[in-house]
């Protein structure tokens, strides 16, 4: 049924202009003297990370059990399989959480109140959420049973119509693109476009999520073995190579389609042997891990061989050695900080520069696979990094000697005023699970969210005291199996999904 629907949405980690800070007013003349008898203030910076270790479970939704007005209406009988919550998206005054399943839900983020089943027909089936910040608007892309769950469609629903409860005020987008396998769309939050690629006539198609209803240009498929939007305003194109022994890309400009560098790299091991075929065109796919496009540098990997960093606009190499950077789960790129993230299966993510330097080791941000990555959130500005950490995690934690990790970096972040990410409750924290809080300037914990069930129940927290009792039971178990996170920044709380089908918010008590 929908199990069996291949749609992969990449989203890139969002950007945004950080603007440098109004100039503070000079200090009162009695400020030196307080500073001598109390010490310096805590920074604003220092205020926001402290305030992390602090927050608690404020509410929890059960999608498969909503009270009205949105249980008027239930999901036919195979939506109803309790499933995992696998995104969780939020703007504009409204919280939307996707279980597996594909039931679709909306909520109020100032009332809590829950608003709607996005799900408007009894058959839709809902796979990918996006938010189209430039239209503010939720895209969805669902299956229904009429196609017997094969065709793709695209919606736009106005957040302003989901406040209000009326999820039907939606508007279809791509409808002239047929997106049956080998079909798809791809969204990218940092450039705002979509790109398509029609099962029947094999072409992609470009799109501004401004204006969606005509293309900005199309590239066929012939010869093309992978696309990918990069988050310099290009379009990666893996082609077929003359000879098994090279790696052809083309880098097109994202506004027009026109051919920016094309590169003809020479592979050591070869193609070696065949794997899956491609799904544009059939074309046997090699032992290459990886080829991604960030900005102007291109990192290449084959399997077992070094790590490739090539500034395209210069022609620099650098080259990682295979036993420095195994093979990544995923990859974050950080523009504004002229870094990436590399995540793995069997050790701590690590901050990278593009000269090649191992920049830190995060301690305890392990990607089990590649759909956990909904498990990790990047601030707007890219200078924090939320990560969940599962039950055991933190106790079989390697620490790669040598770089600055969560555990060894303790010391010197209490010296620089970052208190609140050290071992408080880390044993609590690797029973129960936890939420991990880094920053990407320095690669040091500077917070943990974590459970805390007898400070649920504290005399004057808001509620009745059924309620506080219900939070604090669900508290104990909040943060054991948690399958997506959302830091909304604008409201300073935390949402997670469980795998039981539950949302949940986290704010200071």
């Amino acid at each position: 049924m929908s199990e069996g629907c291949d749609v992969e949405v990449r989203a890139s980690t969002g950007s945004k202009r950080v603007k440098a800070p109004r100039p503070l007013p000079a200090p009162p003349a009695a400020a030196p003297l307080l500073r001598q008898l109390h010490g310096p203030r805590p920074s604003k910076r220092q205020q926001r990370w402290d305030s992390f270790s602090h927050f608690d479970l404020h509410c929890e939704w059960d999608l498969y059990s909503l009270g009205p007005p949105a249980a008027a209406w239930w999901p036919p009988f195979y939506l109803r399989r309790r499933s995992a919550v696998r995104e969780i998206v939020a703007a504009a005054g409204v919280v939307v959480a996707l279980a597996d399943s594909g039931v679709c839900a909306a909520l109020d983020q100032e009332s809590g109140q829950p608003l709607c089943f996005v799900n408007t027909e009894a058959d839709e089936v809902v796979r990918s959420l996006y938010i189209s910040r430039p239209t503010d608007a939720l895209i969805t892309v669902s299956v229904f049973s009429g196609d017997a769950f094969q065709q793709l469609r695209v919606r736009a629903t106005p957040l302003a119509a989901l406040r209000g409860g009326q999820p039907h005020a939606w508007r279809t987008l791509f409808a002239s693109e047929v997106l049956r396998w080998p079909g798809f769309v791809e969204f990218c939050d940092v450039n705002d476009v979509a790109v398509t690629m029609n099962a029947e006539t094999r072409t992609f198609k470009v799109f501004d999520l401004r204006s969606p209803a005509h293309p900005r240009f199309h590239v066929g498929s012939s010869g093309v073995q992978d696309l990918k939007i990069t988050s310099g305003g290009a379009l990666l194109l893996t082609m077929q190579p003359q000879s098994p022994a090279e790696l052809a890309l083309r880098v097109l400009d994202l506004a027009d389609g026109s051919l920016l560098k094309e590169l003809r790299l020479p592979l050591e091991h070869g193609c070696g042997a065949a794997q899956e075929p491609c799904a544009c065109c059939g074309a046997p796919q090699g032992r290459l891990e990886l080829a991604e496009l960030f900005g102007r540098h291109l990192l290449v990997k084959e399997a077992g061989g070094p790590l490739l960093i090539l500034d395209i606009a210069t022609d620099a190499a650098r080259r990682v050695p295979h036993a420095d950077f195994s093979s990544p789960a995923a990859f974050i790129h950080l523009p504004f900080n002229h870094s990436f993230l590399a995540f793995f299966q069997s050790g701590p993510a690590q901050l990278w520069s593009f000269e090649g330097q191992r920049l830190a080791s995060l301690a305890h941000a392990v990607l089990p696979d590649a759909a956990a990555i909904n498990t990790v959130y990047i601030s707007e500005h890219q200078d924090l990094m939320f990560a969940y950490c599962r039950p055991g995690d933190s106790s079989r934690e390697p620490v790669t000697p040598g770089v600055a990790t969560a555990a060894t970096a303790a010391p010197a972040a209490a010296a620089a005023g970052a208190a609140g990410g050290g071992s408080e409750g880390s044993s609590d924290s690797a029973a129960l699970g936890c939420i991990r809080v880094y920053s990407l300037l320095t690669g040091r914990q500077v917070a943990v969210v974590q459970q805390h069930p007898q400070r649920q129940q504290r005399p004057g927290l808001p509620g009745s005291a059924r309620r506080q009792a219900r939070l604090a039971a669900a508290a104990g178990q909040a943060l054991k199996h948690v399958t997506s996170l959302l830091m909304d920044e604008r409201t300073h709380t935390l949402y997670t999904g469980t795998e039981d089908g539950r949302l949940q918010s986290w704010a200071v008590g």
